[in-house]
């Protein structure tokens, strides 16, 4: 049995999504089989044959568990996809560091697995190289393999651990309901202290005494109105009667003149909502650029401003082709403080992990540029497996984990590399085909099973 236990199970969360659910899936093709644990659950194994896989997951509660599971002599493998290891990334909530956590955890770990070079030549650096380290990618997760994931979170990950220790699915279920209570009694007392409180329950009794004129009034009027239009209705002045019998009936001629003048204007509003269409046409045909992620934190200089790192070449290129930036992200507040005041069309687009792939499938091209910080550095080629895999070109800044796309993607050159894929649809075409080679290859839910297989076999032998 595989125990996967992270931090959370928020699927908004890419290390949930990348690290945990889509291996799992994919491995239980294999006949693997799999459940899940998050926030400080307790793990209760079963037997030898287990093995638990921690995945981005290093807190005080993290390293006792793998303590306890290193006494069982139940392997313990530590799945990590960021270098934690520079100097601001802390927990906000507690003293210790993730980087003390994950180097005690390793000294109990069967293996560390990771997404590349990089930041596997970090982590040998920072705890030494007794406990081996593996690389794999991050794989190519498909639409279909989304929607799994919020099924398996919502329904399937329960049925699964409780065929696996009902003992402990009960008691998750217990703390779970009593976590809930005192969360709604919490809420509920904070809400009837607030509510009888001297100074609320002042504003309270003005705003029901208000509420309550003012619907009188509102009914008192719609009553005098009422009133006054049944007066008019039953008000026949018979000369005003006279005056319509002897008014002229219109001729044929006059008939006929304003039928004419309706058609023409008919056909007039026709051909101005033709035009607007048109223009509307157009719009929706200029290119349209696509950057998409996590806007960023107050470590590792990653994100959205990146954007304002390759500015000078947009706004270049944008004068000479017209084209639309989309941004995908988390933070709308960033994107109209830095992106929004760029000299060419830009749009926001909350980020969201199934509308993600209409948004890049619409879109002409993805950039991806990086600050080649020690953080970014050991990014994961993701998002360009993401583009790609959907038809979409990519430029990029060029990192260690982009290598195998070298002959599929425009790096560093970003005008060339704009110019190019906003004209040029046959180079577009055929770096697609390269690139889904690749990927099918090396990135797809088959592929990474096969590699998380072999690292498996090699930790216990065979755990099935």
């Amino acid at each position: 049995m595989l125990i996967w236990k992270t931090s959370s199970l928020n699927i908004n969360i890419a290390s949930v999504r990348y690290r945990c659910l889509l291996p799992l899936h994919y491995l239980e093709l294999h006949g693997y089989q799999s459940c899940i644990y998050a926030d400080n659950n307790e793990i209760q194994c079963q037997g030898k044959s287990d093995i638990v896989i921690f995945v981005k997951s290093f807190s005080p509660h993290d390293l006792c568990l793998a303590k306890q599971l290193h006494q069982a002599s139940v392997p313990v493998i530590l799945d990590i996809c960021d270098n934690i290891f520079i100097e601001d990334y802390i927990f906000q909530d507690i003293n210790v560091t993730p980087q003390q956590i994950f180097k005690e955890m390793s000294k109990l770990a069967s293996a560390i697995v990771t997404t590349g070079e990089p930041l596997k030549n970090v982590i040998e650096a920072e705890v030494g190289t007794s406990t081996p380290v593996f690389i794999i990618p991050d794989g190519n997760e498909t639409l279909e393999d989304v929607k799994r994931s919020f099924d398996f979170i919502k329904w399937e990950r329960w049925v699964k651990l409780g065929i696996y220790n009902p003992k402990l699915f009960l008691q998750i279920i217990i703390n779970n309901v009593k976590y809930r209570i005192a969360s709604y009694a919490k809420k509920t007392y904070n809400y009837l202290r607030k509510r009888f409180s001297s100074n609320y329950f002042k504003i309270y009794f003005w705003r029901k005494k208000i509420a309550k004129l003012n619907g009188q009034f509102r009914r008192m009027v719609k009553k005098i109105l009422r009133i006054e239009t049944s007066n008019q209705e039953l008000n026949y002045p018979e000369n005003n009667l006279l005056l319509n019998n002897l008014s002229p009936v219109p001729s044929y001629c006059e008939i006929l003149q304003e039928s004419n003048q309706l058609i023409s204007k008919s056909e007039q509003q026709s051909e101005a909502s033709l035009a607007l269409t048109k223009n509307v046409a157009l719009t929706e045909e200029i290119p349209k650029i696509i950057w998409f992620g996590n806007h960023g934190a107050n470590y590792g200089n990653f994100g959205m401003l990146n954007i304002l790192d390759i500015a000078d070449h947009l706004i270049k290129i944008s004068q000479e082709i017209k084209f639309k930036l989309l941004v995908v992200s988390n933070n709308y507040e960033k994107y109209c403080q830095h992106i929004l005041p760029l000299p060419f069309p830009t749009e926001y687009v909350k980020w969201d992990p199934l509308n993600i792939y209409k948004y890049i499938s619409q879109s002409n091209l993805t950039i991806i540029p990086n600050s080649k910080t020690p953080f970014s550095i050991c990014k994961s080629a993701n998002r360009a497996v993401l583009s790609l895999s959907l038809g979409v070109p990519v430029i990029a800044t060029k990192t260690p984990a982009l290598d195998i796309f070298n002959e599929c993607i425009i790096c560093d050159e970003w005008e060339r590399g704009l110019k190019a894929y906003l004209t040029d649809q046959q180079l577009v075409n055929t770096h697609v085909e390269t690139a889904k080679s690749i990927i099918k290859s090396n990135y797809s839910g088959e592929a990474i099973a096969n590699q998380w297989a072999n690292v498996l076999n090699q930790v216990s032998g065979n755990v099935v």
